[in-house]
């Protein structure tokens, strides 16, 4: 992994094992403080493989990624008080939406692939026999990628529910019959669609409006839904933002009087979330 972020003043680097499975070491890059004392401190979880080595469809399934998170969400909380800081610190996850939409490839401006001979290097859903993967360095050139590709494959002939699972058929069945078909032990990866669990913390979503690759409707979904399981839910949809439009902005000092002119809109929405950390924050 290669972390983008290494050299910010106040900050050590490191590439941690925060979990040992397998035989294989699973890594997460980390930015430790320099200056330690005992106050509580606020703690950023950017859940993306680049950063975070995770197991990998399809020679695992999505529970061992979700298993994987979990894992590094308990190894981190444990470094924290380990290294001198409050038990009370607050984490926070950020999740990125990119690629979860069906049309995501396609929007990004990667023509349509041929899927057969892709599939074909990945040809079963089922785990049996397939040596775990985890981690993934963002390739240099994505349109030589294999696992690009396949990840493309999996979007356009509708297979992630079969391959998240490991149950051949299953997306085929959600077209068909509908939620119904989902299995209890899976239902885990659908959470979205079965209800929240309640005491869910706050949160804060930003998703521009004009988002070809990941319809912000999906986010106004969820945050509905989240609403309705009884979680503190605070928006952010700025009106003509396409995909990426806050990263797209670079390293910028989000909080300096000229940042604005670079991106209003992003330098907005993106100055909201800090304000929305700190306040969770002083809420402890």
């Amino acid at each position: 992994m290669s972390f983008p972020f290494s050299d910010i003043p106040g900050y050590e680097a490191k590439t941690l094992t925060y979990k040992t499975v397998d035989g294989i070491d699973l890594k997460l890059d980390t930015l430790l403080p320099t200056d330690l004392d005992s106050s509580p401190t606020p703690i950023v979880i950017h859940y993306t493989v680049t950063e975070m080595d995770l197991h990998l469809l399809p020679e695992a399934t999505a529970h061992e990624a979700v298993d994987d998170a979990l894992d590094a969400y308990t190894w981190v909380r444990c470094l924290s008080v380990a290294r001198g800081r409050s038990s009370r610190s607050t984490v926070f996850w950020i999740l990125p939406t990119s690629a979860t939409s069906p049309r995501a490839p396609i929007s990004w401006g990667i023509p349509p692939i041929e899927t057969g001979p892709v599939l074909e290097l990945f040809p079963s859903a089922s785990r049996d026999g397939k040596p775990p993967v985890s981690g993934y360095a963002w390739p240099e050139d994505l349109m030589r990628d294999d696992h690009f590709a396949f990840v493309m494959a999996l979007h356009i002939e509708a297979l992630l529910p079969d391959f998240a699972t490991g149950i051949v058929g299953l997306g085929q069945g959600l077209a068909a019959k509908g939620l119904d078909v989902i299995p209890e032990s899976e239902k885990r990866l659908f959470i979205g669609a079965f209800g929240y669990p309640s005491g869910l913390p706050p949160v804060f979503f930003l998703h521009g409006r004009d988002d070809a690759a990941v319809p912000f409707r999906i986010s106004e979904s969820a945050a509905d839904r989240l609403g309705r399981a009884g979680a503190e839910v605070t928006t952010e949809f700025p009106d003509s933002a396409q995909h990426g439009f806050d990263a797209l902005l670079g390293r910028v000092e989000i909080e300096a009087d000229c940042a604005a002119q670079s991106s209003p809109v992003a330098v907005d929405g993106l100055r909201r979330v800090l304000r929305f950390l700190d306040q969770e924050m002083l809420r402890g």
